[in-house]
């Protein structure tokens, strides 16, 4: 796997995407790796599935 460097517009951009899918679905192992893809980013994820 290769890394990658995001700029901020980038980044952000990323973050709203996976925002809208969390909120749009019920899922939970969906959400559980929506979750692991905002630590990976270093985003504060949902308090409840950090758990």
């Amino acid at each position: 796997m290769e890394m990658i460097r995001l700029d901020d517009e980038s980044y952000n951009y990323l973050i709203q995407i996976i925002s809208e899918k969390y909120y749009q679905t019920t899922d939970i192992d969906e959400l559980k790796k929506i979750n692991q893809l905002y630590k990976k980013l270093k985003f504060k994820s949902e308090t409840w599935l950090s758990k």
